[in-house]
């Protein structure tokens, strides 16, 4: 006989954030190569950069302490 324990796990209020903070990551390192690679979409790049912006000034990191579009280059 096998016994399944369903009991409440806590929850963690963070948790969508810093999933959302991740996805927000991710398309940030996804839109820099496009822009590496399509540097003619204007539009698309000033985009992406104010999306590093708030990135960098997001408390769920470390607020405005780092700059995140520097670390992220060497990467692209």
């Amino acid at each position: 006989m096998v016994l399944i324990e369903a009991k409440r796990r806590a929850y963690d209020a963070r948790k969508p954030t810093r999933v959302t903070l991740f996805h927000a990551i991710l398309t940030y390192a996804s839109g820099r190569i496009w822009m590496v690679t399509n540097n003619a979409d204007a539009s698309f790049a000033a985009q992406i950069t104010r999306l590093g912006t708030a990135l960098g000034k997001s408390r769920s990191l470390d607020g405005e302490a780092t700059d995140w579009r520097q670390p992220f280059w060497p990467m692209m």
